[in-house]
Order: C-alpha cells, then sequence, then structure tokens
C-alpha cells in the first residue's frame, strides 16, 4: 500500500514529528513533579548534607503545589460550577483571591526547580533558581494580595458555613476524602506560611555551604531577596490592618465628616493622640478641661470627643463625635514666649478639679511659697530672741528653709515638665487657639514633626513627575521630601566649589 493510504494508519492518530515529540515529552518531564535522583558514590558528609536539604526543599515545594492545586481544582472550580449555586461568584472571588496566580508562580518555580535537581550532582546549585523566581514584583503584589485577604476570606468562610448547611457539606466531604485530612483553612494558612518556609530551608542550606562553593553567592542573594520579601509582605500586611482600622474610625464619626471621601486611598492616619484640652477665659485663665482625641490625617487635622458610654466598651470602634476639622496646611503651631504656662494659666483659688494633676502641682507650688515665706520671718523673728532656744536655731530654720527651697525646685521642675507637653495651635480664618496638654514633650515633639512632614507632602514641590501603579500608591510621607532651595555665595571662578 502507498505510504499515504491512511486507511492502514491508526484510526484517530497522527505520526508526531521527532521534534515534536521530543517537546511533548519535555512538557510532560516539566509537569511531573521534581526528584533528586541516585546519589552518586564517594560524597562527602557536607555534600550528602545539602543533598538532604535539596530532596527536604523538593519535597516541601511538591507538597505545596500539589495544595495549591487542591484548592483550585477540588475547591474553587466545583464552587464555580456547582448548579445550584453554593456561593455567589463575588464571594468565591473573595475566598480565593490570587490563589490562581500564586498557581501559576510557582507552577513556573518547579520548572525551573526541576532543570536544578536533574543537574543537581554536577552543579550543586539552586540560589540562581530562587532569585529569578521571587525578586520579581509581580510575586510580592500577588502575595501581599492573598495575605491581606485572608483573613477577609476566612472570616468569609466561617460567616457562610454556619448559614449555609451545602457549603458546610462541601468542605466536609472534601476534609474526609483527602489523604491528609486538612480542613480548608489548614490548606488556605500554607501560602501564608511559605516564604518563612523558604527562609529557613536557604539558612540551613547556607550554613553548610563553603565559602569557596560555587552557589555561596547566589545563595546569600536569595536569602536576602527572600527575607526583604517577607518584611515587605509584613509591612503591606500592617498598613492594610492600619487602612481599615483608620475606615472604620472615621465611620464611627458621628458629624459631616463621616460624609467626606471616605474611600479615598490617598487620606491616611498618621497618628492619634488622647490629649487634654484646656479652655481659656476672658481673663486668660483655665476655666474648663476637656478630653479629646486628635486625629492627624496626611490632609486633615481632626479634633474628637470619645464617647464614655459603658455599652460602647465591648460593642466594635467606639463613638467618636466630631468638634472640628481643619485642613492642615491651615494649622499653625503657636511658638511663642508668651505660650501659657500653669502659673499664668491656672485660677489662683485653685477651684478647678477636672485635671486633678495639674492643678495638685500649683496648689502644692503655691503652698510651698507660702511656707517659705513664713519660716523665713520665723527665722528672721528667731534672731532677735535674747536667750538661747536649740529648737529656734539658725541652724534649724536655715535646715527648713533648704529642704523647702528644694522641694519648691522640685515641683517648679515637674511644672515646666507639664507646661512642656502644652500644644497651642491656631487655625486660619478663626480666632481661638486651642492648647492641649499631651502626654509627655517627646509625644508633643513628634506631633509636631509628623505636622511640619504631612504639610511638606501636600506643597506642589512634593507631587511626583511621573504616574504611580495604584498597587504601589504609599503614604507620601515615606517619600523624600523637598523642603527648600538653599543658595550658596559664589566662590571666585578658580575656586573649587566645597
Amino acid at each position: 500500500g502507498s505510504q499515504y493510504d491512511l486507511e492502514n494508519k491508526e484510526r484517530g492518530k497522527m505520526p508526531l514529528l521527532p521534534e515534536v515529540e521530543e517537546e511533548a515529552n519535555l512538557t510532560h518531564r516539566r509537569l511531573m513533579p521534581p526528584s533528586l535522583p541516585p546519589p552518586p558514590p564517594h560524597l562527602s558528609p557536607q555534600e550528602l548534607k545539602r543533598r538532604h536539604i535539596m530532596a527536604a526543599i523538593v519535597h516541601s515545594e511538591n507538597s505545596y503545589l500539589a495544595t495549591l492545586h487542591r484548592l483550585v481544582n477540588d475547591y474553587k472550580k466545583p464552587l464555580e460550577e456547582a448548579s445550584p449555586a453554593i456561593l455567589s461568584a463575588s464571594k468565591i472571588s473573595t475566598l480565593f483571591h490570587r490563589l490562581p496566580e500564586i498557581l501559576q508562580c510557582h507552577t513556573l518555580f518547579r520548572i525551573a526547580l526541576a532543570e536544578a535537581v536533574s543537574n543537581w550532582d554536577r552543579d550543586h546549585r539552586i540560589g540562581d533558581v530562587f532569585v529569578a523566581s521571587f525578586s520579581k514584583a509581580i510575586v510580592l503584589d500577588i502575595y501581599s494580595g492573598f495575605i491581606n485577604n485572608f483573613s477577609v476570606a476566612m472570616e468569609l468562610a466561617r460567616a457562610e458555613t454556619k448559614r449555609k448547611a451545602a457549603l458546610a457539606e462541601f468542605f466536609k466531604a472534601r476534609q474526609v476524602s483527602s489523604h491528609d485530612r486538612l480542613s480548608f483553612f489548614g490548606l488556605m494558612v500554607k501560602p501564608v506560611q511559605r516564604f518563612p518556609q523558604f527562609i529557613l530551608f536557604l539558612q540551613d542550606l547556607l550554613h553548610h555551604t563553603g565559602h569557596g562553593h560555587p552557589d555561596r553567592m547566589s545563595l546569600q542573594l536569595a536569602l536576602t531577596q527572600l527575607e526583604s520579601l517577607a518584611e515587605l509582605l509584613n509591612e503591606r500586611k500592617r498598613e492594610a490592618e492600619q487602612s481599615q482600622a483608620f475606615r472604620e474610625m472615621l465611620r464611627a464619626i458621628s458629624g459631616k465628616l463621616s460624609a467626606k471621601n471616605i474611600g479615598d486611598n490617598n487620606r491616611c492616619l498618621l497618628r492619634q493622640d488622647d490629649v487634654t484640652q484646656m479652655e481659656v477665659n476672658q481673663c486668660g485663665l483655665i476655666s474648663q478641661y476637656k478630653s479629646r482625641r486628635l486625629l492627624l490625617l496626611n490632609d486633615l487635622l481632626v479634633c474628637v470627643s470619645v464617647s464614655s458610654k459603658q455599652e460602647n466598651v465591648n460593642s466594635g470602634p467606639q463613638r467618636l463625635n466630631l468638634k472640628w476639622s481643619c485642613p492642615i496646611s491651615d494649622v499653625q503651631v503657636v511658638e511663642t514666649n508668651t505660650s501659657p504656662t500653669l502659673s499664668r494659666l491656672l485660677p489662683p483659688n485653685g477651684s478647678l478639679s477636672s485635671n486633678g494633676v495639674t492643678e495638685n502641682l500649683c496648689s502644692e507650688m503655691s503652698r510651698l511659697m507660702q511656707d517659705y515665706q513664713v519660716v523665713s520671718r520665723i527665722a528672721e523673728l528667731a534672731s532677735k530672741l535674747h536667750g538661747s532656744y536649740p529648737e529656734l536655731s539658725v541652724d534649724v530654720t536655715r535646715g527648713l528653709l533648704n529642704s523647702i527651697q528644694c522641694q519648691i525646685q522640685h515641683k517648679d521642675d515637674q511644672m515646666a515638665w507639664v507646661d512642656s507637653c502644652c500644644l497651642q495651635l491656631s487655625l486660619r480664618n478663626k480666632d481661638d487657639t486651642y492648647t492641649f496638654q499631651m502626654d509627655s514633650p517627646e509625644a508633643r515633639k513628634e506631633w509636631i514633626t509628623e505636622l511640619r512632614l504631612a504639610r511638606l507632602a501636600l506643597d506642589p514641590s512634593n507631587s511626583p513627575a511621573w504616574e504611580v501603579p495604584d498597587q504601589e500608591a504609599r503614604p507620601c510621607t515615606k517619600m523624600p521630601l523637598f523642603v527648600a532651595v538653599k543658595y550658596t555665595r559664589g566662590e571666585p571662578p578658580q575656586t573649587a566649589a566645597s
């Protein structure tokens, strides 16, 4: 028969060209879980140890990739294809956020890992594979998306399992039929733990890699990359939690502020401080103390009062009542020699009782000053006595005066410390000056520094001239900030500028 007689060929199959068949075999090998070949003879103890660590890395990655496949193929896809639907498409998307991308990332990593494994006994190198696979920005983006969403996904799974018996049965059936009986949570937590595991493996491998080994530099670079990646993931997690807490706090504020654009991703909380507002009357004396909280945002200063009702203690966020808000560009810190001090602001009769510490200091100082004057008069009168009275000797009265003087100095230092905690703010287009007592002088200095940096960040000179992708957007205070241009007087041309 003719070589073109298809009837003599096996039905449904075409002969593969040699290069196509080779590519198919290569693809098949790439999809197979990698494993180390049998060890060659006469390996040194260090080489055997490195081989065992490498085998542990391969086994761990194979197990991790199998977990990702289970989550995507045994959980996500059946839920998407379920009829009637067990979960809505949006909830499934939230539950498995960024998981397919993690699977794709590690599928590519395993291809490179398989190549390194097959050549292990010849090259003894693995560091380059980690550097090439996990130094890309997309890895940080994918993993931070999953980790930041993890608690939301687990809370959604818990709530929906309680609400829908079908979902609870689905999770239970998957767990019972699996070889390791891991729960849905037990599988989902694996990506959160992956990079810490990698770091431990590489630390162990580096420990058993000599200084002249060809893989040492690559391992050191890979370990640095992974530690930096883990730190960035933790930082993004903290930022996400702070952002979520900030938005919940804004929603808890009653007043016009809550109607503003809370969803603005560029608005962030720089710091919050519980302070005591001191109201000054027309005579220039403190008339009232009020507990307040100052919220310093990157574009706004907000003053609120905190609800003291007992029912708010264990019922979610505290209820905040808006007192006033002002753009930080309109806020000025009053720094003059006429700033109020306790000795000038407190009424002489000490009638206030709202702020015990402040009032007690001034009352004690007033009593000590009075005692010093009385003892001084006693000493003067005692010096005129004709008889000798040991109880009224010059040494006794001088000792009393010195003791009172030391106490006055101590109270004066305490009052100076409290004075240095006072923060005075003036707001543009408002006649009032607000005086707040903060926890410490350090807190006051830090607050003023944060305000100054926030104002600098809003200056047009600090607007980036390039577009920043949404996933890379960070609070502007994290960037280097332009302050001012300082011109230096020009030197003669022949002199080099210092």
